[in-house]
């Protein structure tokens, strides 16, 4: 446990999304809809219901833009390995 504690305290000084990164805030948003869930229960409040929306909206949006970081790196890792590119105009 205290290693990842260690790699998310790492991962803050590293470009890009790593892998305790995005654990750490799936876990965050989903600790964040309990509370409302239970502060809905409790309170009857329409409010705690459309901040889960928004919530859930928030972490969709952050997966998506993970997800697609992932795939440019990766696309951008696959074009610099076959060469595809890497000259220059005029190196014909």
């Amino acid at each position: 446990m205290s290693q990842f504690f260690t790699d998310l305290f790492t991962s803050i000084f590293t470009p890009g999304p790593t892998p305790s990164l995005i654990v750490a805030t799936n876990a965050s948003f989903a600790c964040l809809q309990v509370v409302l869930l239970i502060l809905l229960i409790t309170t009857y409040s329409i409010h705690f219901l459309v901040l889960s929306f928004l919530s859930a909206g928030l972490w969709w949006a952050i997966n998506w833009f993970v997800a697609e970081l992932t795939a440019t790196q990766a696309a951008e890792e696959t074009k610099k390995s076959s060469g595809v590119g890497n000259l220059r105009p005029g190196d014909d």
